[in-house]
């Protein structure tokens, strides 16, 4: 499962991360950060896997889109 973890400490330049937990037996697995690129300060946001799970779609403000918040 993906999830987005938003942050509220000044101190924390990214906002928002994407992170992944698997699900074993019957509970769920302690929660890691995806580290999409090295860029520490853009957000990432509001994953959707594709239904084959080849793919991870989300919403980022990182550079190299067309600006706000882009689809990636």
């Amino acid at each position: 499962m993906y999830l987005t973890v938003c942050r509220t400490d000044p101190q924390y330049p990214r906002h928002a991360e994407i992170w992944a937990s698997q699900r074993g037996d019957a509970k769920w697995g302690k929660p890691s950060q995806l580290n999409i690129t090295a860029d520490t300060l853009s957000s990432y946001a509001h994953p959707a896997e594709s239904p084959d799970g080849d793919w991870l779609y989300f919403t980022s403000d990182m550079p190299g889109g067309q600006g706000g918040l882009d689809l990636w």
